[in-house]
């Protein structure tokens, strides 16, 4: 029973929910995927233990999203160029996707200094959104 997952961890358990195979691996479900990354950690975890995890329980609720809707079917192109030439495109923009998360990753290093030295609390920085009236004139 797996009581701490290493980072590695997650990103493997995070790997095998996005590239679960119906067809290969059974019914998606928390047990099945226990047991398939038993032998990827060395360990099997348990299902609370994964569930603990918020990166792993949102990978896990979109990709049982994606199997119910009939997205996560593999759709194979018509010849190689054209596989070679969506590989290249979702490289780039994979590239992008990164380079975003990095501008923003700073971004929120700068915020969260500015907060701490005019002494905003996490909890200030927490609160909702006012709700707007969309029924007054």
């Amino acid at each position: 029973m797996a009581k701490h997952l290493t980072n590695k961890d997650l990103q493997i358990i995070i790997n095998s929910i996005a590239g679960w195979q119906t067809l290969r691996q059974g019914k998606f479900t928390w047990e099945n995927l226990c047991d398939s990354v038993t032998e990827l950690l060395g360990k099997r975890p348990t299902r609370q233990s994964l569930s603990q995890h918020t990166a792993i329980v949102r990978a896990f609720e979109l990709q049982k999203k994606n199997i119910k809707s009939g997205a996560s079917e593999v759709k194979r192109p018509a010849n190689l160029s054209i596989a070679s030439q969506q590989i290249k495109n979702l490289q780039l923009k994979n590239e992008s996707l990164k380079e975003e998360v990095r501008v923003l990753k700073q971004q929120f290093v700068i915020w969260q200094y500015n907060a701490h030295k005019h002494g905003i609390k996490e909890h200030q920085l927490n609160e909702p959104l006012i709700s707007v009236d969309r029924e007054r004139s």
